[in-house]
């Protein structure tokens, strides 16, 4: 799939930049499969078309074939059709696998001022994000060959070394400058999926590291090739995209599905743009659709957010999305599909649910429900403490909240987001000064969203990379009070109440444990339990709510740090009402009788014990037909032919019966009446094939020929088919009543053609050979 060019510097080829429009507001809907057998290739299977192809004109030209694209796209027929119908940027190749290959659209690249580098320049070509990782995304900036894969084979691109990126235009050595850029792409890729287990690198794992071999080989991935091959880019697409990828090929055994293309040359050579085309081509490969709406192939954001399968060359925060965003009509949930293949990062905190200590170096919050929670112990007064989100083009809001040391909140901080310099926005990070000092101090990092839809966004993406700075804290906590209670879990929930349980402490201080207090955050409540206390039934509480609960052990020294769980009420019972209207309603005519067709509605709590069918027609009598659930189909009879009527269906269960469903039109018909022909004249039984034609005319224009030929003579019978034979590639026929034929996508070379026609009979001999030379 590939990501949109910016507008910038494209007046003077405006004809490649007619922006694709999506024709419906379909949602997108993807499914997957499990991987072909080790060995197979895919390329080995049946061409399914003479030519890539997309929308309308692929469906057409597949015909029965659509299950079979279907099938080895891992879709269903109904997904690969409505694919085709909503978005003009997907492409089926000659073996019916998708890719994206878009127009140009978006806006101008954002200019903002690069960052220093993010290591050493020495060390350009061995950045890993996730080292201890098995799962890779190569962004492959140095050059690569390219041979023996599906671009090769469907859209004729050379095999052989394609180029490395030449951001400055001076040869194929990296300057400090262009390595400089090489990190900046790097680091905002990085970024974009830290929350996952993969290892996005600059060093080539090599063929066994990428390509995998079996449904046993767990150390695999994905080329992302950075080069400004003018051979793929004019091949694939035309010279008119931003980035090419097929969809859902990650994990695809001895897969010929890579690379995914960025060709910088058409995105400036940006290290913004360069690194958006890469996380949103790796992305297609992960499975991915278009972040759209009804208008636009592509969600270019608001405010300062855009999606990662949308366009976010010109907004600095761009996240993973499920479609919420106002008009969306993709609600993909891409962090969900993303994690599918590459699995999610480990979590810093654990699931003790106690406090641990600061991480040494960066953290992750890898999912909007992971809120990460450390140990600051005891601190100074007047300590800094600050989370920061990574120095470049961050995804990650932060909000922080510091507790002191009898748990509660001290203070919570989650500044407002700006545009900052278009790459980076402003307000991510946060930071809190400690007024007081005292032992037991904790923070919490969570990622947060910013306002509403209408100009921000929410908590779904808000997930990356942060440190933490607490300077003086000793992160250790008061050795004479308890540890925290140890196993804290909810038990059983009503619709008002939750049950809090745990184990002692490990380790109870330097006198024994002689009580419990337990609180929910958001209250100020606290309830005090003897030293035998296991567990606490918290009441009063809202039906279908999530609550934070919380314990803490107490000895003759004090309180000590508490341990969490989070558990949710049991929503309110459903209150059963009668079922839904009956959709999808259908009726076919017969002889004084209907067929009637529907499909079963929403039973709203209970069980649909039948429907009715209703036919009524003006001055006659109402008509009736009852079948028991869960059937889905009647015949009224008895109806009066060349009338019409107005047929409805209703659903009833043991609480009442539906609505009629909206009225349909029958009109009932008696079959006509076969009348004999007048007279019987003799039927001809044709004896001759058509007579041979002569050679075709051709012209031919880049690398488009066109074949015209003079329609045959057939005295016996009509003439039902063509067969065109070109030389060098597959037979074309055409319908008997068309005499010409346009012939595309053909690569140089002479080509000779001939032609024969096709009656009742058979085909008459080829005509002579026509020759021409294809540039």
């Amino acid at each position: 799939m590939s990501l949109p060019l910016p507008r910038r510097r494209l007046r003077s080829c405006a004809a490649l930049l007619a922006l694709g429009v999506v024709a419906s507001t379909t949602s997108v809907s993807l499914a997957y499969a499990e991987p072909a057998p080790a060995g197979t290739t895919r390329l080995a299977e049946p061409h399914l078309l003479d030519e890539p192809a997309r929308g309308a004109a692929a469906i057409r030209e597949l015909g029965d074939d659509l299950q079979v694209a279907a099938v080895r796209n891992d879709l269903g027929t109904s997904e690969l059709r409505d694919l085709l119908r909503t978005d003009r940027t997907a492409w089926l190749d000659v073996d019916g696998r998708v890719h994206f290959v878009d127009p140009a659209a978006g806006a101008d690249p954002a200019t903002e001022v690069a960052p220093a580098a993010v290591a050493p320049l020495a060390d350009t070509f061995s950045l890993h994000s996730n080292p201890g990782s098995s799962l890779k995304i190569f962004l492959d900036v140095d050059g690569a060959d390219v041979s023996g894969t599906a671009w090769n084979a469907s859209d004729g691109v050379t095999a052989g070394t394609h180029p490395a990126w030449d951001p400055a235009g001076d040869g194929a050595s990296f300057s400090d400058s262009e390595r400089a850029a090489v990190q900046e792409v790097w680091a905002l890729v990085a970024e974009d999926y830290a929350p996952f287990g993969v290892d996005v690198t600059t060093q080539d794992p090599g063929t066994a590291g990428l390509v995998r071999s079996s449904s046993s080989d767990t150390a695999y991935g994905t080329r992302v090739l950075i080069s400004p091959s003018n051979d793929a880019w004019s091949k694939i697409c035309g010279s008119g995209c931003g980035g090419v990828a097929y969809l859902s090929v990650f994990d695809e055994i001895d897969s010929p599905y890579q690379p995914a293309w960025v060709f910088p040359q058409a995105l400036y050579d940006e290290p913004k743009a360069v690194a958006e085309a890469a996380s949103h081509e790796a992305g297609h490969n992960l499975g991915l659709a278009h972040d759209a709406t009804a208008s636009s192939s592509y969600y270019s954001g608001h405010g300062n957010w855009a999606p990662i399968m949308g366009v976010g060359y010109n907004r600095p925060i761009v996240q993973w999305s499920r479609g919420s965003y106002p008009g969306a009509n993709n609600t993909q949930d891409d962090v969900a599909i993303v994690a599918g293949y590459l699995g999610r990062r480990t979590d810093e905190d654990g699931t003790s649910g106690e406090p641990v200590a600061l991480p040494v170096g960066p953290a992750v919050i890898s999912a909007a429900s992971d809120v990460d929670t450390y140990r600051l112990g005891t601190c100074p007064a007047n300590t800094v403490v600050e989370v920061d989100p990574v120095a470049y083009a961050p995804n990650l809001d932060v909000q922080l909240t510091v507790r002191d040391g009898t748990g509660s909140v001290v203070s919570t901080v989650a500044p407002a987001s700006g545009f900052g310099d278009g790459a980076t926005a402003t307000g991510l990070g946060a930071s809190v000064t400690l007024a007081a000092t005292g032992p037991g101090w904790t923070i919490s990092v969570d990622g947060v969203g910013e306002g509403t839809w209408a100009g921000g966004y929410d908590d779904y993406g808000s997930l990356g990379a942060y440190t933490v700075s607490a300077p003086g804290c000793t992160g250790e906590t008061d050795e004479d009070v308890p540890t925290a209670p140890r196993t804290p879990s909810a038990g059983s929930a009503t619709t008002s109440s939750l049950t809090l349980g745990w184990t002692a402490p490990a380790n109870a201080g330097i006198s024994p444990v002689t009580g419990y207090v337990v609180a929910r955050y958001g209250s100020t409540q606290t309830w005090t339990l003897p030293a035998d206390a296991r567990s606490h039934v918290f009441t009063g509480l809202a039906a279908g709510t999530a609550y934070v609960l919380s314990v803490r052990a107490v000895n003759a020294a004090g309180e000590g740090p508490a341990a969490t769980t989070s558990a949710s009420t049991l929503a309110p019972p459903v209150v059963p009402t009668a079922p839904g209207v009956p959709a999808q309603v259908v009726v076919r005519s017969g002889d004084a009788s209907a067929v009637v067709t529907w499909a079963a509605p929403a039973a709203n709590g209970s069980p649909i014990t039948a429907y009715t069918v209703t036919a009524r027609s003006y001055g006659m009598p109402t008509r009736t037909v009852g079948v028991t659930a869960p059937a889905t189909s009647a015949t009224l009879t008895g109806l009066t032919n060349a009338i019409p009527w107005l047929i409805t269906v209703s659903a009833t269960n043991a609480v009442g019966t539906s609505a009629e469903s909206a009225a349909l039109t029958a009109v009932p018909m008696a079959p006509p009446t076969p009348t004999p022909p007048a007279n019987t004249t003799p039927v001809l039984t044709p004896t001759t094939a058509p007579a041979r034609m002569k050679a075709p005319r051709l012209s031919a224009r880049r690398r488009t020929m066109t074949v015209v030929w003079t329609a045959a003579s057939s005295p016996d019978s009509l003439v039902t088919k063509y067969r065109i034979d070109l030389s060098k590639g597959r037979d074309r026929t055409t319908t008997g009543g068309i005499t010409r034929l346009v012939i595309r996508r053909l690569k140089p070379g002479t080509y000779r053609v001939r032609v024969s026609a096709l009656n009742a009979v058979g085909w008459s001999p080829y005509s002579g050979w026509a020759r021409i030379r294809v540039r």
